[in-house]
């Protein structure tokens, strides 16, 4: 648990300073805490996610106006999604009250991207990116709600971090696609706390 600290720190770093650096100090230390935790094997998924958000990250960081740099950052965490499913799928027990909360999940997003955020993008390039981001993004919620961790705290801790990474997204859409700028402050708190509930889900687990 101590270890947590040192992305606890990043994170107030990063929030204070606003530089990529300790983004990747962030990510890094919880990739560690992972490693450290539990077998190679077993978290593999999760370490390969934390890789694929400091490309992503590197990409969001240095876009300036460049778009092909945008949908880079977005395949990049749509890969870290991915993995993330990946992760939870090894361990995935459904029901149907989860089916059906991911349903209702799916129309809600489904709804906001028709209606506030695809209108807004340019090319179907990059439409087609933010779409498919969107399904991916109700995938994960629908398996990490369906974890079966080691006890309940395990899972809960899994299902908030991608839920923030999942409203961190949505808060990027609301800044970049619907012009909505105050929602910027959201983005890079919520990130980050993906993270680290992420790293504390595991260590939350630990046999």
């Amino acid at each position: 648990w101590a270890a947590l600290l040192i992305p606890l720190g990043a994170m107030y770093m990063g929030l204070k300073a606003k530089k990529y650096a300790w983004n990747c100090v962030l990510t890094i230390s919880c990739a560690l805490i992972v490693l450290l935790t539990r077998r190679t094997d077993v978290v593999l998924p999760l370490i390969a996610g934390y890789a694929f958000s400091i490309v992503g990250d590197y990409f969001m960081a240095h876009k300036g106006q460049k778009e092909i740099w945008y949908i880079a950052g977005i395949a990049s965490f749509l890969l870290a999604h991915l993995c993330f499913i990946w992760y939870a799928s090894n361990r995935f027990a459904g029901s149907m009250r989860i089916y059906l909360a991911g349903a209702a999940l799916a129309l809600m997003l489904g709804w906001y991207l028709l209606q506030r955020v695809l209108p807004k993008v340019d090319g179907m390039p990059m439409k087609a990116a933010v779409a498919l981001y969107g399904i991916v993004s109700v995938v994960s919620v629908v398996l990490a709600a369906g974890l079966q961790g080691s006890n309940a705290f395990e899972t809960l801790l899994y299902v908030l971090g991608i839920a923030m990474i999942v409203f961190s997204d949505s808060m990027i859409a609301e800044t970049d696609f619907v012009g909505n700028k105050e929602c910027s402050v959201y983005i890079m708190p919520t990130y980050y706390l993906c993270h680290i509930l992420l790293a504390a889900s595991v260590v939350v687990g630990m046999p």
